[in-house]
């Protein structure tokens, strides 16, 4: 069908990612929240439970490797504040506050690889809302029966990584579409982990969290609310895996590689369900 000019047309990969804000709230100073980052996540369903999977230094508030905290008041994030947009009124977003620790000790909600910071992933369960229009996206490779890292991709292989670099949004307050390619063979293990994985792209911060996928060109619509929106369907898409940020950080003169982090380390961390605790580190 073609979509009429009044209606607003969006692409369906574009409902995957959700702009999240990492808080911390000064209980010395009146219970004011401080926004210490801007990032990326996007939801994922396991035995019928929620997550929503970003980044361990997103949510732990320290740098991956160094430990160190990544806010400049070395504030570390309490809650999460997810903008979820809503079905059929996409524009339109429901902001949810997620905490991350226990108001009455130091235990967390969010949980880590049992390789904790090794592995830069983690993920917070959720309460689930039928009005909420973003899919969870690991029924993009279900559909398809795929579990595990997808086959026949290739070193030179076009992918997307879909997020918020330095917090800006597109139209509707949705992703912004960075294009990039895989840098290293997909299927030999780097650094003696084979859930990693390197990607050539000017990625910037903010994108932390966002999901990685390999998608065709649309080439059908279907009417999202029967009124005004339109979505575009793609044949072909697959969840690759989750950016956590580049390599060299913001030196713009070194390589423009970024990590991905394949969707086998999301389940690992679920399967576990070992909470996050600071007291480790």
């Amino acid at each position: 069908m073609n979509a009429n000019t009044d209606k607003s047309v969006i692409d369906q990969c574009s409902l995957y990612p959700v702009y999240i804000e990492a808080i911390f709230v000064d209980q010395a100073n009146k219970q004011q929240e401080i926004d210490t980052s801007s990032a990326t996540g996007f939801v994922y369903e396991y035995l019928n439970r929620y997550y929503l999977v970003s980044n361990w230094h997103v949510f732990s508030g320290k740098h991956a490797i160094t430990l160190k905290s990544l806010h400049t008041q070395a504030a570390l994030p309490e809650k999460i504040r997810i903008h979820f947009p809503i079905e059929g009124k996409i524009g339109t977003t429901k902001t949810i506050n997620c905490p991350l620790k226990h108001e009455s000790n130091d235990s967390y909600f969010w949980l880590e690889h049992p390789e904790k910071n090794k592995i830069d992933v983690a993920a917070l369960p959720i309460d689930w809302q039928t009005e909420y229009a973003t899919y969870p996206i690991n029924h993009v490779n279900e559909a398809r029966g795929i579990r595990d890292f997808p086959e026949g991709f290739y070193v030179g292989q076009e992918v997307f990584i879909l997020g918020y670099p330095r917090g800006i949004k597109g139209g509707g307050g949705l992703p912004i579409w960075k294009r990039a390619t895989i840098a290293v063979e997909p299927y030999l293990s780097m650094d003696g982990n084979n859930l990693k994985i390197l990607v050539d792209a000017a990625t910037r911060e903010g994108m932390s969290g966002s999901p990685v996928i390999v998608a065709g060109t649309p080439d059908s619509s279907v009417l999202f609310d029967g009124k005004v929106q339109v979505i575009n369907i793609r044949p072909f898409k697959l969840f690759l895996g989750i950016y956590s940020g580049r390599i060299a950080g913001d030196d713009e003169f070194a390589a423009q590689l970024g990590i991905v982090w394949k969707e086998q380390a999301i389940r690992e961390i679920i399967e576990a369900n070992i909470p996050y605790c600071a007291t480790d580190m």
